[in-house]
């Protein structure tokens, strides 16, 4: 965990679903700061900076240090998925983001479909990771149908309940997993 882009990694692995639009939101705020020298970008800018600068030099890294960044990101990429949406000559950039992120999205059930076999041996049932594959096929073939469509606000929408399906899986197959965890409690 000592290495420079472990914290740059986990701050976009932790956004996942909005990892691209963080990364882009962020390249839109370091490029626009000069310009757009409003209060709450000025003050965003310095909370993920300040973040890293405490942050980045420690040797011990944690993702749970860089915790109070989340917040910034989330206003930082709201307010860029927002300004980019009203704007006519941006809004091909988000078309893109999100046509990537929907591919990305469908990527991950078809990987779950070649790796569930070879790793089932570890899952007391393969309904359940089943029942997960057929809701993330529905909804990031939904995401890509919406966003083909110019239904952008809807598709975003739809792109909010991945967080919980998500969390509902890790939560669901946690007694799966907890053998494999090398940090149990004493």
């Amino acid at each position: 965990n000592d290495k420079w882009y472990f914290y740059p990694f986990s701050m976009f692995g932790c956004m996942f679903p909005w990892s691209l639009y963080t990364l882009a939101s962020l390249i839109w705020l370091f490029r626009n700061i000069r310009k757009d020298r409003s209060p709450i970008n000025i003050f965003l800018f310095s909370w993920v900076l300040s973040v890293f600068v405490i942050f980045q030099p420690a040797h011990s890294k944690l993702v749970s240090y860089i915790f109070p960044l989340f917040p910034a990101l989330a206003l930082i990429t709201g307010n860029f998925i927002y300004n980019t949406a009203l704007s006519e000559n941006k809004h091909r950039v988000l078309f893109i983001i999100s046509i990537i992120m929907g591919f990305i999205l469908f990527l991950i059930p078809i990987g779950l479909i070649i790796l569930v076999p070879k790793y089932s041996i570890y899952l007391s049932s393969k309904t359940f990771v089943y029942i997960m594959i057929s809701l993330l096929l529905i909804f990031s073939g939904l995401f890509l149908f919406l966003i083909l469509n110019g239904r952008f606000s809807k598709s975003v929408f739809n792109l909010s309940f991945i967080v919980p399906l998500f969390l509902f899986a890790f939560f669901s197959i946690h007694e799966d997993i907890e053998p494999y965890i090398s940090s149990k409690p004493i």
